[in-house]
């Protein structure tokens, strides 16, 4: 079963201040577990890993692999959300070393809130469900699967 709680959003992009010529890079390790009722499943592991580069120009990579996800997304920040399986991605400056990714699902929205600190990354995982929603949804191989809140058990970044 291929669970796509973290895909584009898990953009682990620093922001650095750099030459404008610079390219940014940086790592990302997500860790968790998932309890779905269709399909059942309890305490699924979920393990991902990525690399994204931000570019002077606003454009950013994102290669992500792990036992739910292995994809590579190009995305422009700031421009309308892209249309991803399942829902949208979107890429947002936060603040003057922060960014925000956010995923949304039909029930659900993630976000991921990266802030650069120094040479070191802290990222945040955080997931709300959408007015009136009570499960939380996400693509699989299968379809739609319906579960409970995920459980984010580790979150790391590093800047490259």
């Amino acid at each position: 079963m291929s669970i796509k709680l973290i895909p584009a959003t898990l953009t682990a992009l620093t922001i650095m201040t750099a030459s404008a010529q610079a390219q940014v890079l940086a790592k990302f390790v997500v860790d968790g577990l998932a309890n779905c009722s269709r399909p059942y499943i309890r305490n699924y592991p979920i393990h991902i890993e990525g690399s994204g580069t931000l570019r002077p120009d606003r454009t950013a990579d994102l290669a992500v692999t792990g036992n739910v996800e292995n994809t590579n997304y190009a995305v422009k920040l700031g421009r309308q959300r892209t249309e991803v399986e399942g829902g949208t991605a979107s890429l947002r400056v936060a603040g003057r070393r922060s960014l925000r990714a956010i995923r949304e699902y039909p029930n659900n929205i993630m976000t991921i809130d990266l802030k650069v600190v120094g040479s070191g990354c802290q990222i945040k995982v955080a997931h709300r469900l959408k007015p009136g929603k009570r499960d939380y949804t996400f693509q699989t191989s299968f379809g739609l699967a319906t579960c409970e809140k995920p459980q984010i058990t580790a979150a790391s970044c590093s800047a490259r």
